[in-house]
């Protein structure tokens, strides 16, 4: 009789036991790889989240080189959100779960960056429908940007232009100066 009212309490205490379940959400964000982006082609990245618990908001800081910025945001028609200095802020008036497409960020290139750049999401944060904040992974990838042809050898076309020029005063400067 003992061993079974100990049994007893024993289970009734691990039923009672609050049990702390864990829920994840995961970013993700992939930007169209067949495209390169220059002065005359936008390249497109799309933000989307996994998440087993309901999400009403996302907010993070994108990460771009200098001469690469967000030209606009397209939101699905659950989501409305903006962007300002590089970082975004959407909301959905309701919450989902699952595979979620947020957003979709067109960027744009002033011609002068060449080369692989990476694009990043970090210090992403969402809110659950209980309104309590998590933190998501930090996420990054990669685009290829083609500087225009004039932006590549502006600089360096300056630079020659300039010595010529400095070359050219300090050989009429020591003219002038001999003829005196």
């Amino acid at each position: 009789m003992k061993k079974r009212l100990s049994l007893i309490i024993l289970l009734t205490i691990f039923l009672l036991m609050p049990i702390n379940v864990f829920a994840s959400a995961d970013l993700n964000l992939s930007c169209d790889k067949e495209t390169t982006l220059s002065k005359d082609k936008n390249v497109y990245c799309v933000l989307t989240c996994n998440s087993d618990e309901e999400i009403g908001l996302i907010a993070g800081r994108i990460d771009l080189p200098k001469g690469i910025e967000i030209e606009s945001i397209k939101t699905n028609a659950d989501w409305q959100g903006n962007t300002e200095e590089n970082t975004f802020m959407i909301v959905s008036a309701k919450t989902q779960t699952d595979l979620i497409e947020i957003a979709t960020f067109k960027l744009k290139t002033n011609g002068k960056y060449d080369g692989k750049a990476f694009v990043k999401i970090r210090k992403a944060v969402y809110d659950t429908s209980d309104f309590v904040e998590h933190k998501f992974d930090d996420v990054e990838t990669t685009i290829n940007v083609k500087a225009s042809p004039v932006a590549r050898y502006t600089t360096p076309v300056l630079i020659g232009v300039g010595v010529v020029v400095v070359i050219a005063g300090i050989i009429v400067f020591i003219i002038k100066k001999k003829k005196k």
